[in-house]
């Protein structure tokens, strides 16, 4: 009976285990402008808290600013602003900015 009830426990915490790194964070990538134009690529995500989205500027200016849908120009109040990342025509490699989806 000890015997069974240590395999039955153990069991259980292994598949606790396995779950918990089956959903590790997962990292987005995000071009923002370049050849594409003024967009982002993909132009959505769907990512789960604990994940994370990598924006990748290319050249010209731009920036990641969170807002909502009522005010869509204005930065969200205490939301993410990457602010500006100016980025040459010739930068093969521009900046990045990650943010960490929470909720």
């Amino acid at each position: 009976m000890l015997f069974k009830f240590i395999l039955t426990a153990s069991l259980a915490i292994l598949s606790s285990a396995l779950f918990a790194e089956a959903r590790k964070s997962k990292t987005h990538d995000v071009i923002v402008g370049g050849a594409a134009g003024l967009v982002y690529t993909p132009n959505q995500v769907h990512a789960e808290p604990g994940d994370k989205v990598k924006f990748h500027f290319q050249f010209k200016n731009h920036t990641v600013t969170q807002s909502s849908f009522d005010e869509p120009c204005e930065p969200l109040k205490g939301g993410f602003d990457s602010g500006f990342m100016p980025v040459g025509m010739d930068v093969k490699k521009g900046p990045t900015f990650t943010i960490k989806v929470e909720d």
